[in-house]
């Protein structure tokens, strides 16, 4: 989605430099696509990088030498060898635009531009720094993967002289500097690749502790729910079972930000959400936060019932800005008010985050709205949620960074509440910013116009309204377990147990001695018994050793110490098309950090399907449905 719309803002920008008469190369796009790759626009000045315009100044006897990088709509220099701290100016202006077309010279060169009629009116020509001699030599990058070469910008020697030649010796000796300032691009990027590899493997780990544990948790939490409670207890397993679903979001969220495979990629889900659901969701996993003051929901009579959004995303943050109200409100009450709304696709300041309809006699003295990317390609209806306290307010020195990270909201004014709830490290609206963004929405604060207190707002629109949101569009990590699984089994009907052998039994794979009995106990209560093993070398013996039925299934970790789950599975797949070739052992992996490469290595050894952890045992019911159901077919 995010993709689609960055596309969107491409063309018509793209559109712009072209009304303007300025060439554009014809693999824009793709250029486009490899310099950010990179990774190394608006980075700090390197020396490795400064060493380079510094010798070129000296060698040609120039002021002023650059290494610039052509972006979208603008020209942004890597080094500035002469022209103080100015890092970027727009393309329109750029002789480096010239340089990087698919078809240009080696060196691009303008012995005088006052003679020359595409830039004797260039405001750099007649004004600061008046250029009038320039060279300019590509950056071209090698392409990876079968991909063509691309140009990325130019080292360029500016003088404010104009000459009357620049010799092939010249060019070459510029071409070289230029490839000297390539291959460190390269090095460059080679480097941030190894680092990714090695934070996607400590990541993976780091996913394996985190997730199993919490799989364990969640897997008896829904076992629990089985089980004769009270109403209070039932109460509080619900806000256990939604505290658990919220730190599962943010695991996924954190360790995906390190993840490599999905760099471009985006984490949204979408689907339905419904009004009240929402509320009553953050209603109860607000219950537990610690307050003073009561927290009060409302929504307008004419809000939707329902919208398409991620929902876990809005969820978390109304959670965190009630969060952050009930740190600094210790009298009156906080609101989180639902009402219908139009979200704009260009947000103007000062009219959408103060809303003059509600507040007809009160100027908010400080505005902080953002205008988030990607934005909408139309105006189209939304939500906008408030959050209303009585608190301390947000000093004036905060306002304009308040949704950034590492900034307390409050500084300087928490004193005056009398709280200790109000410690954190200044993260919380910065989620928030980054999750509305996903969410094509907008989100701010103003003071609250009764004189004291703050609103935190979002608006999030009906992607079901944008034209955006489709079956086609991208999905995220938490998919497989759609694609792999839950489509294939969720309307199969029960078997008859006419049909089925009197005793089932299935096999558990897994290094977690918690996990496996969490699992067998759920196996239990569908009347399945089930033999366990540790590792994949002594799951591999207890496949191999079938009681006289058969198995009914297999549940099988992919990361284990001594054989893992896939090694597991293709030694397994071999020694049953030997020695039982006429059945099929339905085998599903189970991983708290598989990714979908691990997924589709699992399914080519042969396994059926996958089941990310914590595992819903919703799924695992259904799994044992079709599996009984394919049981009575055979």
């Amino acid at each position: 989605v995010h993709g689609d719309s960055r596309m969107l803002d491409e063309e018509e920008e793209l559109s712009k430099l072209r009304a303007c008469r300025i060439e554009i190369p014809l693999n824009e796009r793709e250029r486009l696509r490899v310099l950010r790759a990179y990774n190394i626009l608006d980075t700090p000045p390197e020396t490795s990088f400064e060493r380079i315009t510094s010798i070129a100044c000296r060698l040609f006897n120039v002021p002023i030498s650059l290494i610039s990088l052509v972006d979208l709509n603008r020209q942004w220099f890597k080094s500035n060898r002469g022209l103080g701290d100015v890092r970027q100016t727009h393309r329109s202006l750029a002789f480096c635009n010239y340089a990087v077309q698919q078809d240009g010279p080696d060196v691009f060169v303008v012995l005088d531009s006052r003679q020359d009629e595409r830039f004797r009116t260039n405001t750099l020509v007649t004004g600061p720094p008046h250029v009038i001699f320039y060279a300019g030599a590509p950056l071209i990058v090698k392409g990876h993967e079968g991909e063509p070469d691309m140009k990325l910008g130019t080292l360029c020697i500016i003088d404010s002289s104009p000459r009357t030649s620049f010799s092939i010796a010249e060019k070459t000796l510029l071409m070289d500097l230029a490839g000297l300032a390539s291959d460190e691009l390269e090095l460059r990027f080679q480097a941030a690749r190894h680092l990714l590899t090695e934070k996607s493997v400590y990541s993976a780990s780091i996913s394996h502790d985190l997730r199993t544990p919490l799989s364990t948790f969640r897997l008896s939490v829904d076992l629990l729910k089985e089980t004769p409670l009270s109403p209070s207890q039932q109460h509080i397993l619900k806000q256990a079972d939604m505290s658990a679903q919220m730190m599962q979001l943010s695991i996924d969220r954190v360790l995906n930000l390190n993840d490599s495979t999905k760099r471009d990629s985006t984490t949204v889900v979408w689907s339905r959400c419904y009004l009240n659901d929402l509320l009553e969701k953050t209603k109860v996993l607000t219950e537990g936060i610690p307050k003073q003051v009561p927290v009060v929901f409302e929504a307008y009579p004419d809000c939707p019932e329902s919208f398409i959004t991620d929902e876990a995303l809005l969820w978390r943050s109304l959670v965190q800005y009630i969060s952050n109200s009930c740190k600094f409100t210790p009298h009156g009450l906080i609101k989180c008010i639902a009402r219908p709304c139009v979200v704009r696709r260009e947000m103007n300041q000062s009219v959408e985050s103060f809303d003059p309809e509600r507040f007809e006699d009160s100027t908010p003295q400080r505005i902080c709205s953002f205008r988030l990317r990607p934005r909408l390609s139309c105006d189209c209806a939304g939500i906008r949620f408030e959050v209303v306290d009585v608190g301390p307010g947000v000093p004036d020195d905060v306002v304009d960074h308040l949704f950034q990270p590492f900034v307390q909201a409050r500084q300087g004014r928490y004193a005056n509440t009398g709280s200790t709830l109000g410690e954190g490290v200044g993260l919380g609206l910065h989620s928030v910013f980054q999750s509305v963004q996903n969410l094509y929405g907008y989100c701010g604060y103003y003071p609250n116009p009764a004189g004291v207190g703050s609103v935190f707002w979002l608006e999030v629109p009906d992607m079901s309204a944008t034209g955006i949101h489709g079956s086609d569009g991208p999905r995220s990590h938490s998919d497989v377990r759609t694609d792999v699984l839950t489509e294939s089994f969720t309307d199969t009907p029960p078997a008859s147990p006419l049909m089925i052998p009197r005793e089932q039994i299935a096999v558990i794979i897994d290094d977690s001695v918690l996990i496996r009995r969490l699992l067998a106990k759920a196996l239990k209560n569908q009347g399945i018994s089930s033999v366990e093993a540790s590792n994949g070398h002594e799951g591999l013996k207890l496949l191999q050793s079938p009681p006289p039925a058969g198995y009914l299934l297999v549940l099988l970790d992919f990361l284990m110490p001594v054989m893992d789950g896939i090694e597991c599975a293709t030694q397994y797949r071999l020694w049953e098309s030997m020695y039982r070739p006429h059945s099929h052992l339905p085998i599903y992996g189970i991983s708290a950090n598989a990714q979908e490469s691990d997924v589709n290595l699992g399914l080519k050894a042969g396994m059926d399907g996958f089941l990310p952890k914590p595992i819903d045992l919703s799924i695992l019911k259904g799994l044992v449905t079709m599996t009984r159901s394919q049981m009575e077919s055979r």
